[in-house]
Parts: C-alpha cells; sequence; structure tokens
C-alpha cells in the first residue's frame, strides 16, 4: 500500500495487519501419519505415475497399499487383471501391496462411492487417485477433473493426492511443492503438514502488486 496517498482508515488497517503478524501464534504443523495408502487406478496411463506416487509414499512410511479399480456396472475380468498387475508391480518394487475386492455382480454405486467405501473398509489415511477419473484426459482437457473426482474431493475426510496428467519420472512430481496459501484457516494446516513433507527443499513465494516490489527492491 503506497501510504503517500492513504488516509486514516488505510493507515490503521495497515498497522493493525502489522501488529497482527508480530504477535501471531506459530502454528502446529504436525507429521502426517499414514498407516494405509489407497491407490485408485483406472486403466489410463496415468496409472504408472499414480502407481510410483505410491510406491514412493509407501516406501517412506514403511505403509501397505491396497488397490483399486473402482468401475462401474458389472464385473469386468480385464480390469481385475489390471488391478492384479498394479498389486504385482508394488510387490515386486517392495511395498506390501492387495487388491480390493470386488464383488461378482453389479455394483450400482458410482466410482467416488466405492473409493470412499473402500478408504473406511481398508482403514486408509491417503487416497492417490488419477483425475479425471474414468473418463478421458484429453477429452476433458485442462478445465475439468471429471464428475467422480469433484465429488470425491467434496466428500473425502481423508487427504486426496490427485495424478493430473502421465510424469516420464514421477518422482519429479516432489521436486516443487506448491502450497497456496488462502485466507481459509481450516485446511490449511493439513495441506501445509503435506506439503512441507514431501517438498525436499522450501523456497516462499510471496505474490504482491509489482509496485510494492519495486518501492521495496532495497529491503528485498
Amino acid at each position: 500500500m503506497d501510504l503517500t496517498q492513504a488516509d486514516d482508515d488505510d493507515f490503521n488497517r495497515s498497522i493493525g495487519r502489522f501488529e497482527a503478524a508480530l504477535t501471531a501464534r506459530e502454528p502446529d504443523i504436525p507429521e502426517p501419519g499414514v498407516r494405509r495408502l489407497l491407490l485408485a487406478v483406472d486403466g489410463s496411463n496415468q496409472d504408472s505415475t499414480a502407481r510410483k506416487l505410491a510406491e514412493l509414499l509407501a516406501r517412506g512410511r514403511q505403509a501397505p497399499v491396497s488397490v483399486l479399480f473402482a468401475y462401474e456396472g458389472p464385473a469386468n475380468p480385464s480390469r481385475e487383471d489390471h488391478t492384479n498387475r498394479v498389486v504385482a508391480e508394488l510387490q515386486d518394487a517392495g511395498v506390501q501391496a492387495r487388491a480390493v475386492p470386488r464383488a461378482p455382480e453389479a455394483d450400482p454405486r458410482r466410482s467416488y462411492d466405492r473409493i470412499l467405501a473402500a478408504v473406511a473398509e481398508q482403514e486408509c489415511d491417503l487416497v492417490v487417485v488419477p483425475a479425471p477419473y474414468l473418463d478421458d484426459f484429453t477429452e476433458l482437457g485442462r478445465d475439468s477433473v471429471g464428475t467422480n473426482l469433484d465429488l470425491l474431493m467434496a466428500r473425502s475426510s481423508v487427504p486426496l493426492l490427485v495424478v493430473r496428467e502421465p510424469n516420464d519420472d514421477p518422482a519429479e512430481c516432489f521436486d516443487q511443492v506448491l502450497l497456496p496459501i488462502t485466507p481459509y484457516e481450516p485446511p490449511i494446516v493439513p495441506a501445509a503438514s503435506w506439503a512441507l513433507h514431501l517438498a525436499r527443499g522450501l523456497r516462499i513465494v510471496a505474490v504482491v502488486d509489482r509496485a510494492m516490489i519495486e518501492s521495496a527492491g532495497t529491503l528485498l
């Protein structure tokens, strides 16, 4: 704020914010705990990235992984085979993994409902899931995450690690972790907990007015 053009209200608000920052209580950011991960696969080319990220997280925390292909409609042997292949790949990488069993009859629930049910049944603390789920990534493009994931994000009681597109080296996903800070305080602590835990380095970026940066150049 350019205080040379400010009135008394602007000045008082600025001082109030400064005093609030000086007296702010340091937040308690706990270590995120994981007893079991749920890896939701959908047969897309994003599955390999999702599997590798689940593998990296599971190995780092000595946590087992439950693998679920939450497709809709009647049982499909080829999709069960895909689930078993993902389980075998995780086991070959030294991760304890198992497939979430599916009843042979048609399941009337939507995919997001089956994922939420598996989270509760398997006692999972984290979900790794492709976006969009059960939809073609190129068809929806970057403007949508799909209905299933939209509802999953709205109703999940555990953190979600969303895989948005295939990555040749999934380990690079953790090289730079971006944590957007918003005024909504409750979600910030668990988000910060995971971001700080996954990040290999910490770089703080403040988004402010360009004129303010120029005027404060000597301080920066």
